[in-house]
């Protein structure tokens, strides 16, 4: 699957990436797999169900399972979008499944969709009688059950980590409750610029092969080809202006003007290369990024966190 960042770069895609371009460019593709991964267990075929459902099968959850013994009523057809009155008297989970299925379903040739099941049970029987059916699915919603069945499946997912949704719609109002044990968000796409290019000190000294190709880079050979200079990636160049710094100075610039003296040697390289700049990026990106040089790297406030905890130890 492509990234979300290999969309506009020509590389030729697949029917599924077509399809899902939107969500891939949202999510992108590891954000795409959790959902496409997915097992889902609905109970209840109301309409706030169906409206959820409908918003899962669109960008290709893995597969639905919809729990509901009732029939299609008059008052489905006034509120559920996904029953009509030639359905009048049928299953309402196997007809809402239907309908819903028919928006993404399952291409045995493309080997992507959305497949779905019904079982005809009562939702609060089932959690009764047989919990352990439950095992098999990443998230579970419910609405429109008792409170007893709510608190006793809501325990059973947490103690098993399955997300566990509970929803209710009354005319304009409503609410959606969610638990789960642990969720970690891998990719939570910080603001700022967290990239770590491995130019401090302390961490070269732990990249032998790193440190020996970046050495290895002759610079008075290299600025007799403007094209080859011009082409040399910014953190040869910012570590080469560090080690002689360092040569010159015997440590990494701490203070603020020993700073800004460091930043100016790089900004006046850029202005003394060439009056047309846009000659000069790699010299004007290694400028901008002087701080990954000298400013010891440390992980966000969220990371050390994470860090921290005691799971993370195990």
């Amino acid at each position: 699957m492509l990234r979300s960042d290999d969309v506009d770069k020509g590389t030729k895609r697949t029917e599924h990436e077509n399809r899902f371009d939107r969500q891939l460019r949202l999510w992108g593709a590891h954000g795409q797999d959790a959902i496409e991964e997915t097992y889902l267990c609905a109970l209840g075929a109301g309409p706030a169900i169906a409206e959820t459902l409908k918003n899962l099968v669109l960008p290709n959850i893995q597969m639905i399972t919809i729990v509901e013994d009732g029939k299609v009523t008059d008052e489905d057809i006034g509120n559920n979008f996904f029953v009509s009155k030639d359905d009048l008297g049928k299953d309402k989970g196997k007809t809402v499944l239907e309908n819903l299925l028919e928006m993404n379903p399952w291409d045995e040739k493309e080997k992507f969709g959305v497949k779905g099941f019904h079982i005809k049970k009562n939702p609060d029987k089932m959690i009764e009688s047989d919990l352990s059916a439950f095992l098999k699915y990443d998230i579970i919603i419910a609405s429109e059950i008792s409170e007893k069945s709510m608190l006793k499946l809501s325990d059973f997912c947490y103690a098993n980590n399955i997300a566990f949704v509970t929803l209710q719609v009354n005319g304009m109002v409503g609410y959606v409750r969610w638990s789960k044990a642990e969720h970690v968000v891998e990719e939570s796409h910080p603001i700022g610029d967290t990239s770590d290019v491995r130019l401090y000190p302390d961490q070269l000294a732990i990249f032998p092969e790193l440190k020996k190709f970046l050495e290895e880079y002759d610079f008075k050979e290299l600025r007799k080809s403007s094209y080859v200079y011009k082409h040399t990636p910014w953190p040869i160049i910012l570590n080469k202006k560090i080690s002689e710094w360092i040569k010159m100075k015997g440590s990494l610039p701490k203070s603020f003007d020993d700073k800004s003296e460091f930043k100016k040697t790089l900004r006046d390289t850029v202005e003394n290369r060439t009056a047309d700049r846009s000659n000069s990026y790699n010299l004007m990106e290694a400028y901008r990024n002087a701080h990954k040089a000298y400013n010891k790297p440390e992980p966000t406030e969220d990371a050390a966190v994470v860090l921290s905890d005691a799971k993370a130890k195990t």
